[in-house]
Order: C-alpha cells, then structure tokens, then sequence
C-alpha cells in the first residue's frame, strides 16, 4: 500500500524539478552538456 504512494510522491519531486529548471531557463541539453 505504500508503493503507490512513493511513486506519487518520486514523481512530484520530479515534476517539481522539471518546473525549477524550466524557471531558471535550464533544460535537459543544457544540463546533459555540463557534465
């Protein structure tokens, strides 16, 4: 019962992220190329 729960919560860490970069104009190919 658990599971479920930490997908949802893994998956909004995500999207949380997703939206950080897109705010701070930082997308995938740019973060791919830093490292």
């Amino acid at each position: 019962m658990t599971a479920p729960q930490t997908k949802e919560r893994l998956r909004g860490k995500i999207i949380e992220s997703v939206n950080y970069g897109h705010e701070n104009g930082i997308d995938s190919k740019e973060i791919r190329e830093w490292k």
